[in-house]
């Protein structure tokens, strides 16, 4: 994002967040690894969906990478 004068100093977290995510799927779609991504997934738990006033404190995962022929981990 760099290279390409995309990023901006002045952005929020989640306009780096979702412009992150393009690239990562790019990279995944050009490499033979099945990476899945997926940007902004709330994370709630069992006393959240009966008590609605805790919704706001769930938390976030700026960004989710799972699956694909993953043999070392490190690398990832």
């Amino acid at each position: 994002m760099r290279q390409d004068y995309i990023a901006q100093v002045g952005w929020e977290e989640d306009t780096f967040t979702i412009n992150l995510v393009d690239y990562i799927q790019g990279t995944a779609s050009r490499y033979p690894m099945s990476l899945m991504v997926k940007s902004q997934t709330w994370v709630f738990t069992d006393e959240m969906k009966k008590e609605q006033s805790l919704l706001k404190n769930a938390s976030r995962i700026d960004i989710q990478l799972w699956g694909g022929r993953w043999d070392n981990y490190e690398q990832i």
